[in-house]
């Protein structure tokens, strides 16, 4: 390991980080001068975009929200790869918005238990576990973190009697 560690010793300076959790953060690489074709390599300092994308997948998520969530978060992954050479996935972040909770023994006072959700779709406590524990999953099994989100509950019966 000391001949390994000797090459971080030999030139501090093109490191920000150095074997910290197996890993290392070079300040420059070798890069391709023409990305894409058979060219020289250079040494450069990176320079990144970062891409913020989202999916969203309202409907699998109803019917079955732990597969739903996994196909989003794989959709997302998917989706970062496909813009083009050099993407990295860092993280990811899941937001949910679902209807009145109604949780049996502990309702709040703005859920309204006249609310009735379709028996074929999942209730939207139902969707918060299974749609969190699908992209948890999903996102683990690549690699990539989940470290931010949002949850908004929401069911309002406008004066007309409509349901938002």
């Amino acid at each position: 390991m000391q001949i390994v560690k000797s090459t971080l010793q030999a030139n501090p300076n093109n490191s920000v980080i150095g074997f910290k959790d197996n890993s290392r953060v070079p300040v420059k690489q070798l890069q391709p001068i023409l990305p894409g074709s058979t060219c020289q390599l250079e040494t450069s300092a990176r320079d990144l975009d970062i891409l913020f994308t989202a999916e969203t997948l309202n409907f699998p998520c109803a019917v079955a929200p732990y597969p739903g969530a996994e196909t989003g978060a794989g959709g997302r992954i998917r989706d970062t790869h496909a813009t083009g050479r050099g993407s990295f996935v860092v993280a990811a972040t899941a937001g949910y918005c679902v209807g009145n909770l109604n949780i049996e023994g502990s309702y709040a006072p703005w859920d309204d238990p006249s609310f009735v959700y379709p028996t074929n779709l999942a209730s939207p406590l139902q969707i918060l576990i299974d749609a969190r524990n699908g992209a948890s999953d999903y996102g683990n099994k690549f690699g990539e973190p989940l470290i931010q989100g949002y949850t908004r509950t929401f069911g309002m019966r406008l004066p007309s009697g409509e349901r938002r």
